[in-house]
This record gives structure tokens, sequence and C-alpha cells, in this order.
């Protein structure tokens, strides 16, 4: 299974907590601690991994159908990520 997440950072590096310098290329939202993770049904995790696009989660569907499933429910939360980068 996944999450999005999404963070913003305006300055040419980061430094961690413990003084490592991170330069903006290689940030990534996991190394900033203000940022927001987008999950399938909800806009805050409820159930830990459960709470994720999970791909274990329906056993009927053949695979194909899985992924497309999965990623039309991605889609419909760009919406949410919207709003997230004009805060």
């Amino acid at each position: 299974g996944f999450i999005i997440e999404l963070a913003n950072w305006k300055e040419t590096e980061f430094k961690t907590h413990w003084g490592k310098l991170i330069p903006l290329n290689k940030l990534t939202a996991h190394d900033l601690f203000e940022r927001k993770r987008i999950y399938p049904n909800s806009t805050s995790e409820e159930n830990g991994t459960e709470s994720w696009f999970r791909y274990d989660q329906t056993k009927k569907i053949d695979l194909e159908n899985k992924f497309d499933l999965i990623s039309k429910n991605a889609i419909k939360r760009i919406a949410i990520m919207e709003e997230y980068w004009k805060e």
C-alpha cells in the first residue's frame, strides 16, 4: 500500500535537527516535520497502514482492475493536494 506525502520548503537547503544540510534538489517530504499525508477516504490517518491506498484489500477484483481502481482513487484526492499547496 501507499500514501501520498506533500511538503513545501522555500529555502535553498534544509538543516535537520542533528545539523545535516540537505540541498533543495535532494529534499523529500519525509525529511520535513510539517507535511500533509493524503489517504484514500480521509485527510488524516485513522488506522495505521489500513488507512493507506491498499492493493491487498480487494481480493475479488483481478490485479489489473485493482491498479486501475486505486490509481483513480488517488487521482480523486488531487483537490485536497491543490488546497494544501494554496496554504
